[in-house]
């Protein structure tokens, strides 16, 4: 039997005193990384690694995923999970195929997809790593690949007395409004011209294989809310029910049938099942 790891990141807003300007803070995004912490703990982890928005920096959170990757073997599964802001923006690179980078946006500043995908490329082969990350346009921040999925938040109004009945309060989308956006990138030029300028990790690179499984598409927003997000509401709530699911396809379809705050998404591109092995989408999911 494998063991279990992971790094839990919950970032609610960036450090002002950092970048020089002051982002829209939300409200859950703490609270879900420590559920989901707890949550995979009772799933026989050896351990889950928290990270408070206090605590989410760049280099730490590369550090720690590093750490895992030294003490994981074949036949381990690593979890790496994230509630916050995330973005899209154009690229400047050809070999994205989407023509979009999508970021994380941890404590200190934005997290490019491409660091995401070195960070995961030091697993060995036979790792198998899942990725949960609530946050908008989060579709695709582990591939290289479009999902071109219409946007599900047409309605939010609608969704909002939905989730209120739900019992999620400060209900919030997880998206930087573009004059805020544009200003941080302004700030932060410098850093974000030396990491969008780093060799990509191409499709095939990563030994490890990864499943992301995302709150919406790339093109599509999530909502924050308390005491969790939209998304992670959800996740735990299905992941709670008798019978639980047994499947990431079936986990994914019974959180889209809760109310619409987005429609979950799972990305299989650098998914690499061993022969005669479980394929890692039809494994019960979060089982080591």
């Amino acid at each position: 039997m494998g063991t279990g790891r992971a790094v839990c990141i919950g970032v609610c807003e960036v450090a002002p005193d950092r970048i020089g300007i002051s982002l829209s803070r939300l409200a859950s995004c703490d609270c879900d990384a420590m559920r989901m912490q707890a949550l995979l703990l009772e799933q026989g982890f050896l351990y889950a690694r928290y990270f408070r928005t206090e605590d989410a920096l760049r280099d730490d959170v590369t550090a720690a995923i590093h750490q895992a990757s030294l003490d994981s073997k074949a036949g381990d599964l690593f979890v790496l999970t994230f509630s916050g802001h995330g973005v899209q923006d154009k690229t400047r690179d050809a070999n994205e195929r989407d023509r979009l980078d999508e970021f994380w946006i941890l404590r200190d500043g934005a997290w490019v997809d491409n660091d995401i995908r070195m960070a995961l490329k030091d697993f060995v082969a036979g790792v198998r790593i899942l990725v949960v990350s609530d946050s908008c346009h989060s579709g695709t921040v582990t591939s290289l690949l479009g999902t071109w999925a219409d946007g599900s938040l047409a309605e939010l109004s609608r969704d909002e007395q939905i989730l209120k009945v739900r019992g999620l309060n400060a209900i919030q989308p997880k998206e930087i409004p573009k004059d805020l956006w544009n200003l941080y990138k302004r700030e932060e030029w410098a850093y974000l011209s030396a990491r969008l300028s780093e060799p990509i990790v191409e499709a095939g690179a990563i030994d490890a294989s990864v499943l992301l499984l995302a709150a919406c598409s790339e093109d599509d927003v999530t909502l924050s809310g308390s005491p969790n997000s939209a998304f992670t509401t959800a996740l735990l709530d299905v992941f709670g029910e008798t019978p639980a699911p047994a499947t990431y396809d079936e986990l994914v379809t019974r959180i889209g049938q809760y109310p619409p705050a987005s429609l979950p998404f799972l990305n299989d591109d650098d998914v690499k099942d061993a022969r005669g092995a479980i394929p890692f989408r039809k494994q019960r999911p979060f089982s080591i």
